[in-house]
């Protein structure tokens, strides 16, 4: 991404000069890097509260999305 290129992070706000990386999605939706962060956290602490095992296979259960 060309750092002159304007674009603001969909989440917190952060614009590409605020953040070393920007990931471009679908319709003009992006996200930096320290929101990637935040989500990789919430998103590994969620399926670890939820996991279920079994003897053949892992079993994930519905992501609760806490408040």
């Amino acid at each position: 991404m060309n750092n002159k290129s304007l674009c603001n992070c969909s989440f917190c706000g952060a614009g590409n000069t605020e953040t070393e990386v920007m990931v471009a999605g679908k319709n003009n939706i992006f996200i930096c890097a320290e929101c990637i962060s935040v989500c990789s956290g919430i998103v590994k602490e969620t399926i670890s509260k939820h996991k279920v095992r079994t003897a053949e296979y892992d079993v994930f259960g519905p992501l609760i999305l806490e408040k």
